[in-house]
Formats: structure tokens, C-alpha cells, sequence
């Protein structure tokens, strides 16, 4: 069930994804989605670059991202939900960047822009914050949300200093919050790259035609099932998309 909701969020959704970050993920997912190896269309990714993207995160300072009412609550009990450190608001944007989901962070590999945003509000409104640090180390995000709270992001410059703080990667979704910031911290071994959107099509047709599976959609709209994973992506509909 787990990798069923993993391909939910890969598969037929917006992303911004460096593109060796996705042939990396792919190729660990995809025997445990289909029980057999895919082939990849239409993505080139060189092996010096499917090396770096093998790299590791760095841990970051928050131990999970706050959600939804979460730093209200926080706030009632005299506390914050971000690092606070020489009156600068430490808050950690890594790994998989999602729309929204309560309780996730490092230990689950993805941040949420919901919780990132009700850091976000909070130092803004916190009078012993004088500034705001984004600690970013992320390859990949969703589209959905990434807009918005980079919209928050340099909203919340009027009010406090924001820096982006690099380490060591902020690609696609990541560097579209750290551009939001008023300056940028870049590493020496950093690198902030790739600014594009992808979609990821999985075809089902051949392997559950080899395993005797006819699927059947039943749909009242013309294109409501366009992109559907069990058949052949259309040209036309690869051109809507």
C-alpha cells in the first residue's frame, strides 16, 4: 500500500524533479510497482549525474514539519515550531517536497508546504524572531502548492529578513522557494539547477496484457481518463498534458 501511494504521487502528477533524481528514484521503484523492470521514454540522464544524485541528504535541524494547527498549539504552550537560534528562525525544507500531509519530515523523507508555511507565519509573527533561515536540501517537489508558499516566502520579506541557506542542493521545487529569498547561501559543493516541470506516465498495457488483464474505463466526459496508466499514452493527450 505504501508504494501505492508513493506511485500516486509520482506517476500522472505535476513535479519539479531533477531529472537524474527521477531516473534514480525510478530505478529502485519500479520492480516493487510492477515486478519487473520499465523502460523509460523519452528521458536521457548522463551516469556521472545519476551518481550525484544517489548523493544522500543532509539531516537537517527540525526533527518533523508542523501541519495544519499544529503551531497554534505550539504557540499556546510557550513554544515554537521551528529551530530558534540567536533570535533566527531555523526552518527546514528538505528531501520531497509534497502539497500538504500533517507529520511528515525527515524521518519520512518529505517536507510539506503546508507545514512549511505555518513555520513560516509563525516567525513572521513571533516578536523574538528577527529573521528567518530556509536550511533547503531538496531535488524534487510537487507543483501544487510550490507557487503559493513562495508567494508567502516573499511576502514574509516585508516583515523579516529571509535568507536561503543551501545544503547542499535546491533544485526544481527547492530553488523556487530559495529564489523567493532576499539572499541565497550557496555551499561550495552546491548546486542550485534543473527549474522545470515534469510528468511521469507509467504504461501498464503490455504486462497486464501478458498477464491475461483486460481493464475497462467507464467514463461519462471525454477526456476523463486521459493519462490513464492502462493504455498507451495518446499523442494528443501527451500534447494536452
Amino acid at each position: 500500500m505504501f508504494h501505492a501511494q508513493i506511485a500516486q504521487r509520482a506517476f500522472n502528477t505535476p513535479l519539479l524533479v531533477e531529472p537524474s533524481k527521477a531516473m534514480t528514484f525510478l530505478s529502485g521503484l519500479r520492480p516493487r510497482i510492477t515486478g519487473r523492470q520499465l523502460r523509460l521514454a523519452g528521458l536521457e540522464v548522463a551516469p556521472e549525474d545519476v551518481a550525484l544524485a544517489a548523493l544522500p541528504a543532509r539531516p537537517g535541524i527540525l526533527a518533523g514539519i508542523l501541519t495544519n494547527g499544529l503551531a497554534e498549539q505550539y504557540q499556546r504552550e510557550g513554544q515554537t515550531p521551528f529551530a530558534l537560534r540567536d533570535g533566527i528562525a531555523v526552518i527546514e525544507i528538505s528531501g520531497v517536497l509534497v502539497h500538504r500531509g500533517a507529520w511528515i519530515g525527515r524521518s519520512s523523507g518529505q517536507t510539506s508546504y503546508e507545514g512549511i508555511a505555518a513555520q513560516l507565519a509563525s516567525a513572521v509573527a513571533d516578536p523574538m524572531v528577527r529573521g528567518i533561515a530556509l536550511e533547503i536540501d531538496s531535488f524534487v517537489g510537487e507543483v501544487t502548492g510550490v507557487f503559493d508558499l513562495a508567494d508567502s516566502i516573499r511576502a514574509a520579506r516585508k516583515a523579516k529578513p529571509v535568507w536561503a541557506l543551501i545544503a547542499e542542493h535546491a533544485f526544481t521545487a527547492g530553488y523556487a522557494l530559495a529564489s523567493q529569498a532576499d539572499r541565497i547561501i550557496l555551499p561550495r559543493t552546491g548546486a542550485v539547477v534543473s527549474i522545470g516541470v515534469v510528468v511521469m506516465h507509467a504504461d501498464l498495457s503490455a504486462q497486464l496484457s501478458d498477464a491475461g488483464v483486460t481493464i475497462t474505463l467507464i467514463h461519462s466526459v471525454a477526456h476523463k481518463v486521459d493519462g490513464n496508466p492502462y493504455q498507451p499514452l495518446l499523442e494528443p493527450v501527451r500534447a494536452r498534458i
